[in-house]
């Protein structure tokens, strides 16, 4: 099944509890017609795992709704630490 996404673009490091990953950015268009940015982010918590969040938004939400979604991502913690 293919998503329509565009193909991801690096949006640069990032880290969450010190542990430290990258980001991707896309968007799409829904089957409802709603055209959405993706925002990836993966950051390796162990040797052997990754954690990862999504953030999907409407293009269509307001600022205010969009600030709120980015301060979840930006207080985003992983609990334990990730393993140094």
């Amino acid at each position: 099944m293919n998503s329509g996404a565009a193909p991801p673009r690096s949006a640069g490091p990032i880290q969450i509890s010190g542990c430290p990953g990258f980001s991707y950015d896309s968007s799409m268009i829904t089957t409802e017609g709603v055209p959405t940015e993706i925002h990836v982010v993966m950051v390796r918590w162990a040797n052997d795992t990754i954690a990862s969040v999504i953030r999907l938004t409407a293009k269509t939400i307001s600022a205010e709704d969009f600030s709120m979604a980015a301060v979840v991502l930006a207080t985003a913690k992983l609990v334990p630490p990730c393993a140094k």
